[in-house]
């Protein structure tokens, strides 16, 4: 016996309680005449039977939206620490939403190997099952070459978070950052400002904001003073050269450097780090350049977003970096 609940209203979910079925056995029978999922053709026949007497009438609306529903985008990670790629930068994630937000796009996550990431079937395979319209990947730096080939080789629109390549990237602009932060160091009345890098790495930005340093100081015609080394020989190096402003690579460096400083008694030098945030004690004379998270996130979106509505490689998209009043 068939029970029939009380409605004003037939459905396929009123179809399928009515008849002991899943509402996706009631969707097959109804609307997809290939039949994909197999169903006999007494359990289609059935259905459609009992959808007759019951005066059912499919809802077009809600079908039309279903097929119109926007696609969501993926981010992707790699679980090699090493590239700084097991994290996203603070703030990233939430600009990310923010994009998506404006177009209505959700976002599906997914963490790999370097194994996974260099195996093309896998990511294939991947890309089939997430069912995506674009990809967001936060791989910053020695992402595998074969993983690189296949992002470049897939129709599948991609954008870069905070990694350099040609086309098709959104990074912060470490050049203009190095620039600025040393230019205000001679506006300030400096003469010696020096550039430290305790511990260099192949990440775009070390080059950039070096460059970006060596910009300003020869436009100031004056002699640049770097730092790339081991902690052990920075003192040696402090002596011979007498810095009177450092501008720091990042928060690691900037934290053995303090130590330094107020070991030797020096404090008082002037000194600006680059850091994803200013959520900690500073010393006076000690100001944070802060990394633009949650605008390269958004930022991204929009990219990614240009780039599957134009179907072309879209220019690398640079984001200033917040730079403090200076001491």
């Amino acid at each position: 016996m068939i029970l029939m609940p009380r409605s004003d209203k037939v459905t396929s979910k009123t179809l399928a309680l009515e008849l002991g079925v899943s509402q996706r056995t009631v969707s097959e029978a109804l609307n997809n005449p290939e039949n994909k999922i197999g169903l006999k053709q007494a359990t289609i026949d059935r259905i459609r039977a009992h959808a007759a007497k019951r005066g059912y009438r499919p809802n077009i609306a809600a079908r039309e939206m279903r097929l119109q529903q926007v696609p969501d985008f993926g981010l992707l990670l790699s679980t090699h620490e090493m590239a700084g790629s097991a994290s996203v930068l603070e703030g990233v994630l939430p600009g990310i939403l923010d994009g998506l937000a404006d177009v209505q796009r959700g976002l599906r996550v997914n963490r790999m190997t370097d194994e996974a990431l260099a195996d093309p079937a896998i990511m294939r395979n991947l890309l089939m099952r997430w069912g995506v319209a674009g990809i967001l990947i936060n791989y910053l730096y020695d992402e595998p070459e074969s993983f690189r080939s296949f992002v470049h080789g897939t129709h599948m629109p991609a954008v870069w978070l905070n990694n350099r390549h040609e086309v098709d990237c959104v990074l912060p602009d470490d050049f203009q950052a190095g620039f600025e932060i040393t230019r205000r160091f001679f506006s300030a009345g400096h003469k010696r400002p020096a550039y430290i890098d305790l511990y260099p790495s192949r990440h775009y930005s070390c080059e950039e904001r070096q460059q970006g340093y060596h910009q300003a100081v020869r436009e100031a015609g004056a002699e640049p003073l770097i730092f790339e080394g081991p902690l052990e020989r920075l003192a040696e190096w402090f002596n011979a050269t007498k810095p009177d402003a450092l501008f720091i690579y990042n928060l690691y460096s900037f934290l053995a450097v303090e130590t330094f400083l107020n070991e030797r008694g020096e404090g008082g030098i002037p000194r600006v780090f680059v850091n994803e945030s200013s959520k900690m004690p500073l010393a006076p004379q000690a100001r944070v350049a802060i990394l633009p998270g949650r605008e390269l996130g958004k930022a991204a979106a929009s990219l990614l977003e240009r780039k599957l509505s134009s179907g072309q490689d879209q220019p690398n998209v640079r984001v200033p970096l917040r730079l403090p009043d200076f001491p």
